[in-house]
């Protein structure tokens, strides 16, 4: 519906403010396998290190006690940008059939478009319980309301998630003149992202292992995971690429690498204009 009214003339186009409302669904998918993708497991590690500790090492290493501390994906170096051409979400028409000039007002619509983000672990680490960080996308580019993803950093396939953003373009009153046609079209234009992640996590806690004693196997036993290492780093071994003792905090952390690419719209945008842009046709108006 429309409301009629005098005004003064407008110019030929003219730029008014939008509204983007996002994620009505989030979907996680792992995809193709990544390449050369590297995981290693906390249970090796300590295995490994356990010989540097007790002459036949420790057996039936069990991580479930231990806790993941700081988990973040941090964007690295600026991402690679590629922009498409505008793409064009939707519009609505204003007719005005009288002999005067009057305003209109356009009927509010939305349309949904759906951004797709993907991560690959290119060193990851992988334990009894899921290893993870978040990937804040807001320290990229900002685009619709969600504002992170979860990084599996065990995950030797790629991870997409695929977010539904939904743009209203408000109602707007126009000034059309008289017997002429104006539309409101709605835009964004399509970007992708592509970067590299440093998968950031930290670990502290017990284990639990088994000792081989002279007569074989002892009982299990609960070990300080940082107080373990460092006895081990004592006796000249060295912790894999990637881990480090950190003796403020007293954990065991991991910096890995991933990479990224977001396929998103952004700078949404609402204009009134003469015409329709030349592949949209008015009768897909609202």
């Amino acid at each position: 519906m429309f409301r009629g009214g005098h005004g003064l003339k407008m110019s030929r186009a003219r730029m008014f403010a939008a509204l983007s409302i996002s994620t009505v669904a989030s979907v996680l998918i792992a995809a193709a396998p990544a390449q050369a993708a590297t995981v290693t497991s906390l249970e090796s590690i300590i295995e490994d290190q356990s010989y540097y500790v007790y002459w036949g090492g420790l057996h039936n290493i069990h991580t479930f006690t231990i806790s993941q501390t700081e988990k973040i994906a941090v964007p690295v170096g600026t991402p690679t940008i590629v922009q498409g051409e505008r793409y064009y979400l939707g519009c609505a028409v204003l007719t005005n059939n009288t002999s005067i000039d009057q305003t209109l007002k356009s009927n509010s619509f939305s349309r949904t478009r759906t951004n797709i983000v993907s991560t690959t672990v290119a060193t990851g680490v992988s334990t009894t319980f899921e290893v993870s960080g978040t990937f804040e996308f807001s320290k990229v580019v900002n685009f619709g309301t969600k504002k992170s993803t979860t990084i599996s950093y065990q995950e030797s396939t790629t991870q997409t998630t695929r977010l539904d953003d939904r743009h209203t373009a408000p109602s707007q009153s126009v000034l059309v003149p008289a017997g002429t046609t104006r539309y409101v079209v709605a835009s964004l234009t399509p970007a992708t992202y592509t970067g590299n992640l440093a998968l950031n996590t930290s670990f502290q806690g017990n284990f639990w292992g088994t000792q081989i004693m002279l007569g074989g196997l002892g009982g299990p036993r609960s070990f300080d995971l940082y107080d373990f290492l460092t006895e081990a780093k004592s006796k000249g071994t060295t912790l894999p690429s990637g881990f480090s003792l950190n003796t403020s905090k007293k954990t065991l952390d991991f910096q890995g690498a991933g990479t990224y690419t977001l396929e998103v719209g952004v700078n949404f945008s609402v204009e009134v204009s003469e015409t329709l842009p030349s592949h949209m046709a008015k009768g897909s108006c609202v």
